[in-house]
């Protein structure tokens, strides 16, 4: 994501995607890892990961059967993060399976 981990006082070429920058790096317990940090059992890992997963896939599965369109203007900046219509995405169901 543009913007994120790239402040030059913290990273030597802060622009540029590095990854190996962390391969002799070992996080403390209190460190910044992104999900996929490791076991959720034993790594630091959200405790909330696989019920948020179950419950994304479900409304996922729910909105995919239903049928609707947008009822505002869904104009945009796509500078925003994250970049939403300005008004939300108010949205009508018009059908469903």
């Amino acid at each position: 994501m543009p913007g994120t981990n790239q402040h030059p006082a913290h990273w030597d070429e802060a622009e540029r995607f590095l990854p190996e920058r962390f391969d002799e790096v070992m996080p403390t317990p209190f460190a910044f890892v992104p999900q996929g940090g490791g076991d959720p059992t034993t790594g630091h890992r959200c405790p909330g990961e696989p019920l948020t997963v179950r419950i994304l896939s479900e409304t996922a599965r729910v909105l995919a059967q239903l049928d609707y369109e947008p009822v505002a203007d869904t104009s945009h900046d796509p500078t925003r993060i994250p970049t939403l219509p300005a008004r939300g995405l108010p949205v009508r169901v018009v059908g469903g399976r």
